[in-house]
């Protein structure tokens, strides 16, 4: 089964009911396994003829799900990152990360409960490896480093 979550700004986190109780969520959470993490896809461009003035940056990001067999989750999270001063076509700076990751669990890992843990886990888990690379990636490209905040 292949789930996907739409695209959106890192910080317009939705706030929704859930199918699965806090308490029956913990308990399945405590059983499941990060196997592996990487770094599948990703590219950096700097547009130094555009550098002038303030940028504003925003991060979107997408997460998809793939459940192989009832205990394990291939689970893909990009991000994209554009610093602008007007236009988005206009960019300074654009770096974009794909991250795949590999969920295992003692428990069946059910629709109910990897809708919360798409919305919730998966990018606390994954951003500080995009926070990682966006920074040592701008001080490699010669421009500031930039360090994007932590999620809360």
């Amino acid at each position: 089964m292949t789930r996907q979550r739409k695209e959106g700004q890192l910080a317009k986190q939705k706030t929704q009911e859930y199918k699965l109780s806090p308490e029956d969520y913990r308990e399945i959470l405590k059983g499941v396994e990060l196997e592996e993490l990487m770094l599948d896809e990703c590219s950096a461009k700097v547009r130094r003829d555009r550098q002038s003035g303030a940028v504003s940056v925003s991060v979107n990001h997408k997460i998809s799900c793939e459940t192989k067999g009832e205990n394990l989750a291939l689970i893909t999270c990009s991000y994209e990152l554009i610093a602008s001063s007007g236009l988005k076509k206009d960019f300074v700076l654009k770096i974009i990360c794909l991250f795949k990751a590999k969920y295992s669990s003692q428990a069946p890992l059910t629709d109910d409960f990897l809708e919360i843990f798409i919305e919730r886990s998966v990018q606390m888990q994954t951003w500080p490896f995009f926070r990682e690379f966006v920074q040592s990636t701008t001080q490699r490209m010669n421009i500031p480093p930039l360090t994007l905040p932590l999620l809360r």
